[in-house]
């Protein structure tokens, strides 16, 4: 229930908003009768407003809540709690340098995680009242945020007890164990690539570092969003760290909260050899390995022919985005492969697909042009793959129907007949 002087508040904010087109009296009096109904003292207010005709945009007095009250997406909101932990890092803002604050708030219901876009004085085991607070949602974490409507009160030590943050808690995974909405995970991995590259986020140029990094259990995208000073062949232990997927790949994402240190320890770095059930379960990954059957050799696969500009490749001469073109000549190969477990589209380049041949570009566009047809290349393919068990390595990409395996290598694997045979006759008995 709101007390007086916050009843007081609430009627001098909803004056304001709605000008003189009704007086205190008469504005605290239909307060009074939305609260009785136990009608939510933001929702009140702005029915008022809007029934004189004013404007919402004016309610700056918020409503004071819990930290475990809060949703994401709130307004006007006010806190009582005590400032668990501060820091401070510097952002780049309309590519000027600005501070901000951020760490921990706590009361007798929780902590949160908060972002201070202003200096407000904050400081350790302080107790405040912040006025104005909006909330965010990152990682599944509802935020407060301090912005430049907002403002801070300090208070009595006595009015919010001491509040302990233990941090979330951590754990220990594997990059095999990497999946979907994974998060505050703690792995140890060798950086086998990193580059750094400049973003723009709400209107910040951020400098974000991306590569590839791996364990003995396989390799993942990741992307750091600070410079943890990290470079190639380092080992390093990532405790905070969280799992998205970009294309149906698992990748490893880890800001300023994350704790990186340096480990030694030899790691090493292997692709990951899975089934295709189990490839199609964790929705793909880079460096995997399969062993199948070629089922199928799909049409488009052998000598094609691209769009100079964007690289499509050409029907009939034609590119969706360019139209009529010349078209630059190419190999490729899709085909379907099984090893029991389910089946996977694949997709060979032209190094591959020269290799499967056993002859270059220019000797199968002399073979098309002799035969005065390029599906001479296509049923050569087929002849060469169809129903053959093949070793392909490669990382996947997801669309909204299937994953595709773009192969990097592929190598023939000699089965052997007799010893296929028994085990099947095994598996029925």
């Amino acid at each position: 229930m709101v007390d007086d002087s916050e009843l007081s508040r609430h009627v001098d904010d909803v004056l304001r908003a709605v000008g003189n087109k009704a007086g205190r009296d008469e504005i605290e009096k239909e307060l009074e009768n939305y609260l009785n109904k136990k009608v939510p003292v933001e929702v009140a207010k702005q029915g008022i407003v809007k029934k004189y005709g004013g404007n919402i945009r004016e309610l700056r007095v918020g409503v004071q809540k819990k930290l475990e009250e809060l949703k994401s997406g709130e307004k006007n909101v006010d806190i009582l709690c005590r400032i668990v932990s501060v820091n401070k890092r510097t952002v780049i803002v309309d590519n000027q340098e600005k501070t901000i604050f951020y760490g921990i708030l706590g009361d007798q219901t929780g902590t949160k995680p908060f972002t201070a876009w202003d200096d407000f004085n904050l400081n350790k085991n302080d107790v405040t009242m912040i006025h104005n607070a909006y909330t965010t949602e990152y990682q599944g974490i509802i935020q407060v945020n301090l912005g430049k409507g907002a403002s801070v009160t300090k208070e009595s030590q006595d009015r919010v007890p001491s509040v302990e943050y233990k941090g979330a808690t951590i754990k220990g995974c594997t990059i095999a164990d990497f999946r979907e909405g994974l998060r505050n995970i703690s792995v140890e991995v060798k950086i086998v690539s990193v580059q750094e590259r400049k973003i723009n986020v709400k209107g910040m140029e951020k400098g974000i570092y991306s590569g590839v990094l791996g364990d003995e259990t396989g390799k993942a995208r990741f992307t750091a969003w600070h410079d943890f000073g990290l470079k190639e062949n380092d080992t390093i232990k990532i405790a905070g760290g969280y799992i998205k997927t970009n294309r149906g790949r698992p990748e490893l994402n880890f800001d300023e909260k994350a704790r990186v240190e340096k480990i030694e320890k030899e790691i090493n770095v292997t692709d990951r050899r899975v089934s295709i059930s189990e490839l199609t379960k964790i929705g793909g990954g880079l460096g995997i390995v399969i062993d199948g059957a070629i089922l199928d050799v799909k049409n488009g696969s052998g000598l094609i022919f691209r769009c100079p500009e964007c690289k499509r490749s050409l029907q009939k001469g034609v590119c969706v985005i360019h139209g009529k073109v010349e078209g630059v000549p190419d190999l490729r190969t899709k085909a379907v492969v099984d090893d029991g477990t389910g089946a996977l589209n694949i997709l060979f380049g032209r190094e591959i697909t020269e290799k499967i041949l056993g002859k270059n570009l220019e000797e199968c566009k002399k073979t098309a042009q002799e035969k005065m047809s390029t599906e001479t290349i296509t049923d050569e393919l087929t002849d060469k793959l169809l129903t053959k068990n093949l070793e392909i390595r490669g990382y996947t990409l997801k669309d909204d129907y299937d994953i595709t395996l773009i192969a990097s290598d592929a190598v023939f694997l000699k089965k052997n007949i007799k010893e296929e045979a028994k085990k099947m006759l095994e598996e029925l008995i």
